[in-house]
């Protein structure tokens, strides 16, 4: 292969997305969407049709009031929102317009008003943004698929491990008693071919965080285990990736592990958790798996909205005074056949509410880590010895 090729850009794309083209005229929108999207999923009146699982909003987008409309309407269904900005240079542009289809200053107040948007885009609410220059509109990629949330075809048997919170001893125990046994190598298997499903906070407050990482990876990169994001696991994703946090409720604990790692195994961790969907939707759809909570209609979705909701429920980000979340209970509104299994919110004993059930057993305020297995519905747990 010539290494002098660029690789292309690749923009994955899921159901339940809206895009929006924004930049100058003459800057390639209509020939991007002619190329990568049926006329069917185009709209270019800004009337959106959300009866479509996908549709592509082809226009300039320059004006703020224009893009608050269309975010305002996608945010109410749920839609992601994706922006693509065609960050053509003023001389392409103008090389472009040889036929004068636009005066030149027409042209060069599109640029700028192009420079101007590009890197507010974010704020303004979309989920992803993908800024394109004139080469790499032309190389694009576009890779349809659902999102990793997407387990539909996997119906285990699963055993679903709630928070763990840093009990590494705990976890170990678990895992045996559910039968998981360890090759040569070191590495976790079941024999029955079944697949552990961790409802997220691996981290925090227990004081071998690291060490269930090392564990929840391992058997995921072998297949056999699957997780999704809780709060804790994605405060601490924003700890290393360099954000302003909050070292508390848990995470001073996880940092002192972080820093006396090295930046090796700290970037490894990151990648690791920058991967973890929001909720699992597994077996056919009868089962979801998430951190905190989830609606109906958030299924098949995946907006920054909604992963907040996955993470911390309908709440306030309240503590109550041990350090417990503090939040609605919104499983007692949860009315459908299909079930749904979370953690987050700590109980002395796995609990079930219509078709909900809770599997965090405050294992590291010293009291139990519990599975439930499916599609038998039984509770496994051990109890944990050490607690703070």
């Amino acid at each position: 292969m010539n290494s002098d090729m660029k690789q292309p850009k690749i923009i994955e794309i899921c159901d339940y997305t809206i895009f929006i083209l924004i930049g100058a005229s003459l800057s390639g929108k209509s020939t991007f969407a002619a190329k990568h999207f049926r006329p069917d999923e185009t709209v270019s009146d800004d009337s959106p049709n959300f009866q479509r699982t996908l549709q592509v909003c082809d226009g300039n987008y320059l004006e703020t009031d224009k893009r608050k409309e269309l975010l305002k309407a996608a945010r109410a269904h749920q839609y992601q929102r994706v922006a693509v900005v065609f960050d053509v240079s003023l001389e392409e542009l103008l090389r472009r317009n040889s036929a004068r289809t636009y005066s030149a200053g027409y042209l060069e107040m599109q640029y700028r008003s192009t420079q101007s948007v590009k890197n507010r885009l974010k704020q303004e609410g979309f989920d992803r943004v993908y800024i394109l220059d004139e080469n790499e509109a032309e190389n694009v990629q576009i890779l349809r698929k659902n999102g990793s949330w997407d387990q539909r075809e996997n119906s285990g048997p699963f055993d679903i491990i709630g928070d763990v919170h840093g009990c590494f001893d705990a976890l170990k125990k678990l895992i045996r008693k559910l039968g998981y046994q360890q090759d040569e190598e070191g590495h976790y298997f079941h024999p029955d071919k079944r697949m552990a499903v961790f409802t997220g906070d691996v981290v925090d407050r227990g004081e071998q965080s690291l060490e269930v990482l090392r564990l929840i990876m391992q058997m995921e990169s072998d297949g056999a285990a699957l997780m999704v994001m809780g709060n804790h696991d994605e405060r601490l994703l924003r700890y290393l990736e360099g954000s302003k946090v909050e070292v508390a409720h848990g995470l001073e604990t996880t940092a002192r592990e972080m820093e006396a790692a090295d930046a090796k195994t700290r970037e490894e961790i990151a990648a690791f958790l920058r991967k973890q969907p929001a909720y699992l939707w597994l077996d056919k759809g009868s089962l979801v798996v998430v951190h905190a909570g989830i609606k109906r209609a958030f299924l098949g979705k995946d907006t920054r909205e909604i992963r907040e909701y996955c993470l911390y429920g309908p709440e306030k980000r309240e503590y109550d005074r041990l350090g417990f979340p503090s939040t609605e209970d919104w499983s007692a509104d949860y009315n459908d056949d299909m079930k749904v299994v979370f953690g987050h919110i700590p109980a002395e004993r796995v609990y079930k509410i219509h078709n909900t059930y809770g599997v965090d057993t405050a294992c590291a305020f010293g009291y139990y880590l519990s599975a439930l297995r499916y599609p038998e519905m039984q509770v496994e747990q051990v109890r944990n010895r050490r607690k703070k």
